[in-house]
């Protein structure tokens, strides 16, 4: 109502919220002399706001504002009808369905089994029609199920609920694979694991095979079966390359049976390609056969090429290749020249290396020896000769390189100081005056001798062809560990642990074959923890290499530090983590088990594994895992298992994943109030939020805190504020209502 005056008589309209409102059913409009009414029939939450009349005349126009506040009129929950009892077999689905009797927007339905809350799972499933109408399905029936089931409807102003019975009646059920076994490739003596998980009723019998044959517990293989949580696994210790095929599992029980396969494969360890025989160097006579077999061992299947001084063999017509299945390697050289003297190489390479192998081949000249037909004779001979020295037909002088000499008695001598490859050639003596030229046998007025040089093969200090890889070893195992090592001469070789010399006794063995060196100790300690280190030495030199020695006794799997339980919200990047004990190291593994399926580490839940969102991190004995941008689903237990061949364990937490939530807003505002001194003052907010908001009070920036004069009562959605006895002095004033989220 408002009371209007002016002159002309003003034109009045009524608006809420901006919106002009007009006369209706529910909407009156009058005018009663200068008083001027508007009535809202039925009024709705949606019309709060600002109301506002304007009068105008054309004198001018006049306005005043009010705060309309509209509440929700609230009823206590009904429903229209009772759950009922349920009757279902084990693994059968259930459902339940609920409708209120009068639909409200603020009512909150929650459902309970046996007194624990029900949250939206894989197994589970919530819903809300939007009508009133609600219903529950749970996707497979247990029989730890067996209870009460109990829908719960509240509002700010009360709440209703109903239950029902739910009976699960055992049966059997043949068994199932949850988790199956994966293909595993490995290499030779490196063990390897298969696992699955079997469910069923009764407890199924498991058998595994490979390639057909059963697999019974030995020292060679591991059978492993946890009825309790249907966890299965095979380990073998040591695989060869006939292991190799199929794996099979099998459960079997009253109700059935069930299998599952994979693949092994095992293969050999790679392998640097290796010469296990040696090429000597050779001097040849012109138009012999020379024959040359190189025996390669390497994986894979080396590619074996041969060349002669640096270029392929197949250049030459009369070279002949051949390789056999045996890692031999033949080349024949038939009818060979002087050319093809020089240097025979062998290159073996695969994928992980190469080597090669060099030799020396010369070839000398075949012809007869010069023979004299008759005994020199003494001559004198006048003048002088004159002595030639030629070299492949050029002539030579004396020089630093090359002495000439003649004696008092008339011997000639030729004196090469260094010889190098550049000397090969023929040499000719040739002595002549005025009166001719010396002739010896067939009438030859010169004498000639070929000169060969076979190139020498250089002498080099030691040289490792491979290092020494990390070793990890367990108290008691063999420690066995093999270098390549050049040089010329044969190097001589030292091994040391931590300093301390080794030498050869009934347990250690010391050998070299074909230039690779190796050392094996039968049954290590965990005192030899350290360096290993090899010193290869020659006349050329000293060279040594090392690498770390890691032998640990043997403790089994025990969590130092467990899992703890964790609560975060949707979308939050979650991380946990354990401390474990144990050697050998152990294989540890992470899973999440959804809210119903509690019994089994692996049944209906997930295995955690590395992905985008998801890491697993392993250092020093502590592991984590790290998960971002997590969601609702993860909720539930979260199993840490780690094994290692002395023992199991495992540690468990409760993961809550809490819904994103939305941020806290005022539905229902502070409006000004009047009052007098002594009254009581009520100030009310709606409010919405999840997690639900802290509220605070304040009056002029202070803080209020509930005491006789003044109470402050809040529930899921609304906060009230009471002033008992309102004094002027204290209570006039800002009043403030302040939000925040409160942080688990």
């Amino acid at each position: 109502m408002a009371t209007i005056t002016g002159y002309p008589e003003p034109m009045v309209t009524w608006s809420i919220n901006e919106k002009v409102v007009e006369e209706s059913e529910r909407v009156k409009i009058t005018k009663t002399g200068t008083e001027y009414s508007l009535n809202i029939l039925e009024s709705e939450t949606t019309q709060s706001g600002l109301i506002k009349v304007t009068a105008q005349n054309k004198a001018g126009s006049d306005s005043k504002v009010a705060t309309l506040k509209i509440e929700p009129s609230f009823t206590i929950p009904q429903f229209k009808s009772q759950l009922s009892d349920c009757v279902v077999k084990e693994g059968e689905p259930l459902r339940f369905d609920i409708a209120l009797d009068k639909p409200c927007s603020s009512a909150k339905i929650t459902w309970y089994l046996n007194s624990e809350e029900l949250m939206n799972s894989e197994k589970i499933q919530i819903s809300d029609h939007g009508d009133g109408s609600y219903h529950l399905v749970i996707a497979e029936a247990e029989t730890r199920m067996n209870g009460t089931i109990t829908v719960k409807a509240s509002n700010p102003v009360g709440s209703c609920e109903s239950s029902g019975n739910i009976i699960v009646q055992h049966c059997d059920k043949k068994p199932e694979f949850s988790k199956t076994p994966q293909n595993h490739e490995t290499l030779i003596d490196e063990s390897v694991k298969f696992s699955a998980v079997v469910v069923g009723s009764p407890t199924p019998k498991v058998s595994w095979f490979l390639n057909e044959k059963k697999l019974e517990l030995s020292e060679e293989i591991k059978v492993k079966y946890e009825e309790d949580s249907g966890k299965t696994s095979i380990r073998i210790y040591k695989p060869q390359i006939e292991h190799s095929g199929s794996v099979r599992v099998v459960a079997e029980n009253s109700a059935g049976s069930a299998e599952a396969t994979a693949t092994l494969k095992v293969d050999k360890k790679t392998e640097v390609p290796k010469f296990t025989t040696n090429m000597d160097d050779r001097q040849v006579n012109e138009g012999d056969i020379v024959k040359y077999t190189a025996t390669v061992e390497a994986y894979p299947e080396p590619t074996v090429e041969w060349t002669l001084n640096g270029e392929p063999v197949n250049k030459h017509s009369n070279i002949k290749v051949t390789d056999d299945k045996n890692g031999q390697h033949t080349i024949e050289i038939v009818n060979i020249t002087p050319e093809q003297a020089g240097e025979l190489s062998c290159q073996a390479s695969n994928v992980v290396g190469l080597k090669k192998q060099n030799v020396q081949l010369a070839v000398k000249i075949v012809g007869e020896a010069p023979t004299f037909m008759k005994n020199l004779e003494d001559l004198l001979v006048k003048p002088k000769p004159k002595i030639t020295w030629l070299r492949d037909s050029k002539e030579f002088k004396s020089d630093d390189h090359v002495k000439l000499e003649e004696t008092e008695d008339g011997n000639l001598k030729l004196t090469i100081v260094s010889t190098n490859m550049e000397d090969k050639a023929r040499i000719t003596i040739r002595a002549e005056n005025y009166f001719g030229s010396a002739v010896i046998t067939n009438h030859q007025s010169e004498c000639s001798a070929s000169l060969g040089v076979v190139k020498k093969r250089p002498m080099a200090k030691p040289a490792f062809q491979s290092d020494i890889a990390p070793i990890n070893l367990t108290e008691g195992d063999s420690l066995q560990t093999k270098l390549l090592i050049t040089g010329d001469p044969t190097p001589f070789v030292k091994w040391y642990i931590n300093g301390q010399l080794v030498v050869e006794t009934e347990d250690t063995e010391i050998k070299n074959i074909d230039g690779v060196y190796s050392l094996t100790i039968h049954g290590v300690s965990a005192d030899m923890t350290g360096k290993i280190r090899c010193v290869a030495y020659n006349k050329m030199g000293e060279v040594s290499t090392e690498g770390p020695l890691k032998v640990v006794a043997p403790i089994p799997v025990e969590f130092e530090t467990s899992l703890c339980d964790a609560t975060c919200r949707e979308g939050d990047t979650l991380k946990l983590k354990a401390v474990l004990l144990g050697e050998p190291t152990p294989v540890v593994s992470w899973s999440v088990l959804d809210n119903i399926s509690i019994h089994h580490a692996y049944v209906n839940g997930k295995k955690l594994e590395e992905s985008q969102n998801i890491k697993i991190h392993a250092e020093k004995g502590t592991y984590t895992v790290t998960i971002k941008d997590i969601t609702c689903d993860y909720s539930g237990k979260v199993v840490c298992e780690a094994v290692n061949e002395y023992g199991t364990a495992s540690s468990e937490a409760m993961l809550l994943v809490l819904p994103r939530g939305e941020p806290p807003d005022f539905l229902e505002w502070l409006s000004n109030v009047r009052a007098r001194q002594g009254s009581k003052v009520v100030h009310k907010v709606v409010f919405t939020g999840d997690p639900k908001p802290v509220l605070t009070w304040y009056i002029n920036n202070k803080e209020i805190i509930s005491n006789e004069d003044i109470s402050i009562i809040t529930d899921d959605k609304t906060s009230v504020l009471t002033i008992n006895n309102f004094n002027p002095d204290i209570h006039v004033g800002e009043i403030i209502c302040k939000d925040q989220i409160f942080k688990p």
